[in-house]
């Protein structure tokens, strides 16, 4: 027990910090022409909190992506003013409080990944008859929270808010998102998916 004393992930983000950093100037999210913020999850105080322009102005954007890709086991924790950060997404997927503090805006665009398309989960109705029905409501009940936060959120915003269902979710769920990864053979046509679907709704909503 004593050798995991100091560990909090199994790769580090050192190489990904150093890369934004040299490419930005070690740019800092104070210095940043349009209002950044990011979602963070804080591991020593159990507290979802928010990086960005307003909150964390000297953090640069080296660290704010680093902490951004920080998976608890798979990489470590980020230090930042003492504490210890790791991806804000493992609490809420598609965060909008801060279009909500920081508005209102004329219009919000929201790009979804890895929720239900229209935040509208499937109908699982006779799960319980279906052969391995228990796996498949066990995966949608680990995203229940997610989309709840989402729904809250684009019912607060209103007609505000376009959701950009930027590719088929279910590629970004276990191991199809590990899939991408290690087979990039289909990045440019989910590029140019997410780049179509986009472009639709920017029209839509300049309209």
């Amino acid at each position: 027990m004593s050798a995991l004393r100091g560990f909090s992930g199994v790769m580090k983000g050192e190489a990904v910090e150093r890369l934004f950093n040299e490419r930005f100037a070690a740019l800092e999210a104070g210095e940043f022409p349009i209002p950044l913020s990011t979602i963070v999850y804080n591991t020593d105080l159990g507290l979802t909190e928010y990086f960005g322009t307003h909150t964390t102005p000297d953090v640069t954007i080296g660290r704010l992506v680093r902490i951004t890709i920080a998976l608890p086991v798979f990489i470590e924790s980020v230090e930042v003013d003492g504490h210890l950060y790791v991806d804000g997404g493992l609490i809420e997927l598609l965060p909008m409080q801060p279009a909500i503090d920081y508005g209102p805006f004329d219009h919000v665009f929201g790009l979804n990944f890895m929720l239900p398309e229209k935040l509208v989960p499937d109908d699982n109705t006779g799960w319980h008859e279906r052969p391995m029905g228990l796996v498949t409501a066990s995966r949608q009940l680990q995203q229940a929270y997610h989309v709840e936060f989402a729904r809250r959120a684009k019912h607060e915003l209103g007609d505000a808010l376009t959701i950009i269902d930027a590719v088929n979710p279910g590629l970004c769920r276990g191991s199809w998102l590990y899939d991408l990864f290690i087979d990039r053979s289909r990045w440019p046509e989910l590029i140019r998916i997410g780049f179509e679907r986009t472009r639709r709704a920017l029209a839509a909503g300049i309209r």
